[in-house]
Formats: structure tokens, C-alpha cells, sequence
């Protein structure tokens, strides 16, 4: 009996050795399993900006590409946080990137999950872009702005030139910035907006005007004035010193030029001299000041010269 047991045993292993199979390995497979070809997926070790597309391909070691199943991180498809990819392979990384911004991008094929490979991609701030600021010109001394654009990073810094304004963020869409305007500031500046590390960058400028001093421009720098007789001529400016220069003019007029401020003692000195006659003057051999007489001269009146009677 126990004889016969051995035997039925012994054709048991027998028949179960003969239906087994042993699977040979084609070569070690780095991503998937011990015996399995792993895909090589291409980019791989790229650094990616906010909001920027990246295609990727998956490959076996034959060359070929089969059709794959995309992952971020673990997560099929990926999500908001750390990028999407869609059925292609195309991959959309988020605006912002995650606190630890190296994810793995993994590729698994379809129809043979032992199969597959990873990537190990960085993502960076989106570069901002700067469309509008409010008001486009500021006076000296205290200003604020707001500026309009997309993709501004929560730590952004705006510059006004190469100096750092102070930088509240509002949100990815708008930044108020406040700082100073001096005196050497006072013409067109260059206003850009600043993200950080990672993938720090810049946007592309926009122009502030930043008021300068005023500046009064005389003209006609030269003006003909047509007298009867001798005549001395002064240039004035509103609201300012009154006698700008003295000309005196011979009988028929001439060309007069505007000319640094003088005092008027000089100016009347100077218009006695020459004709003996200007406001102020003794005539030669009378004892008593002349009659002042009104003569003709030029005025300025919101930027122009025109004749005046004085």
C-alpha cells in the first residue's frame, strides 16, 4: 500500500514538471520589473516654467513607442497642484509650482503595466507679464501704483529702474507698489516686475513719466520791434523779475534778444546812458525828473511775446 502511494506520488511530480515554464529575461529592466524592458522617457531632468507645455515621449529599447498611461507624482493624469497631462503626452504645469517643486513624471504601457519608466522634472515660476500701470505719471516725492499683468509670483518685487519699490501683492493679476521719486528720477522710467527663485525672471518694461521742475522757455528767442524814434525796449516775464534786459533801439526799431535777469538800477543806468531818456532820467539841462513816458516794449503772456505799453 504504502508502496503504491510512493508511486502515484512520484508520477504527480512527474506530470506537474513536465507543464511548467520558466520565463527568461530579454535583459534587466531598470523601470519595470527584473526581466521586463523599461521605458526611456524623453525630456527628462527638464526644468519647467509656470504655465508652460512640455511634450513627452515614452520608448522601449527597441525604439518603439507604445501607448502609455501618464502620471505625476503617482496621480494618473496629474492635477491642479503639480501639472496635467493629457492622453498624448503633452504636459501643462501649473501657474505656481508646488513647495517641493521635483516631481517624478511616470509612464506605465497599456497593455503591460510591469512596464515602465520615470522622469525627474523641476518646476519654476511662470515669467510675469507687466500690461499696465495706474497713473502713468507721478510728481516727486511719495507715489503709489498699481500694476495690471498675469503670472505675478506671491513674493514678486516691482523696480522702478534698478531700485526696488515696495511691493504689495493683491493677487497673480494686480500688485500695488510705493516708493519715492527724486529730483534725478524726473523723466521716463522703466517700471518691471521681478518673480523670485525658482526660475527667477523678468517682465518686460513699462514706462512711468515722473514730473520734473518747470521750466520756462522764452520764446521768440529774438523779436523786431519798429519805434518812431530812440527807444529803449525791455523783455519782461509774467509773474517774474520784471526787467529781463535793456535794449535801445535807434529811430525805425530793430532786432532785440532776450537776455539774462539785471537789476534795474543798471537797466535804467544803461537806457540813460545810451538815450537819455528812459523812465527815470533827468533830460540834459532841465532841473526836474522828465515826464515819464510810456514807450513801447514786450511782454510775455502764456508763452507768448506780444507789444506793450509802459
Amino acid at each position: 500500500m504504502k508502496r503504491s502511494a510512493l508511486i502515484m506520488l512520484a508520477a504527480t511530480v512527474v506530470l506537474l514538471g513536465g507543464c511548467a515554464q520558466a520565463i527568461l529575461p530579454s535583459g534587466p529592466g531598470a523601470g519595470g520589473g527584473p526581466g521586463l524592458t523599461a521605458l526611456t522617457i524623453t525630456p527628462s531632468g527638464a526644468a519647467i516654467a509656470g504655465v508652460t507645455k512640455q511634450q513627452f515621449s515614452a520608448k522601449t529599447g527597441d525604439g518603439s513607442t507604445p501607448s502609455v498611461n501618464w502620471s505625476v507624482n503617482g496621480i494618473t493624469g496629474g492635477n491642479a497642484t503639480l501639472g496635467i497631462f493629457d492622453a498624448s503626452g503633452m504636459y501643462t504645469a501649473p501657474e505656481f509650482p508646488p513647495t517641493a517643486n521635483t516631481i517624478t513624471i511616470t509612464a506605465v504601457e497599456t497593455s503591460d503595466a510591469r512596464k515602465l519608466g520615470n522622469a525627474s522634472i523641476t518646476l519654476d515660476n511662470p515669467v510675469p507679464q507687466l500690461t499696465s500701470i495706474t497713473p502713468a505719471g507721478v510728481a516727486q516725492g511719495l507715489f503709489t501704483i498699481t500694476l495690471t499683468g498675469l503670472h505675478f509670483a506671491p513674493t514678486a518685487t516691482v523696480y522702478m529702474g534698478t531700485a526696488a519699490l515696495t511691493t504689495t501683492y493683491v493677487s497673480s493679476t494686480q500688485l500695488m507698489a510705493a516708493g519715492t521719486a527724486t529730483p534725478a528720477q524726473a523723466g521716463t522710467q522703466i517700471i518691471t516686475v521681478h518673480n523670485p527663485d525658482p526660475g527667477a525672471s523678468v517682465s518686460a518694461g513699462v514706462n512711468l513719466v515722473v514730473a520734473g521742475n518747470v521750466v520756462v522757455v522764452v520764446a521768440p528767442k529774438t523779436a523786431t520791434l519798429r519805434t518812431p524814434r530812440r527807444r529803449s525796449v525791455r523783455w519782461m516775464r509774467q509773474a517774474m523779475a520784471p526787467r529781463l534786459a535793456t535794449r535801445t533801439l535807434a529811430k525805425g526799431g530793430g532786432v532785440v534778444t532776450a537776455a539774462d535777469p539785471i537789476a534795474d538800477s543798471t537797466a535804467d543806468s544803461a537806457s540813460c546812458a545810451a538815450a537819455g531818456s528812459a523812465p527815470g532820467c533827468r533830460r540834459p539841462g532841465r532841473g526836474s525828473p522828465s515826464t515819464r513816458r510810456r514807450i513801447a516794449g514786450a511782454q510775455r503772456s502764456h508763452g507768448r511775446w506780444s507789444a506793450a505799453r509802459f
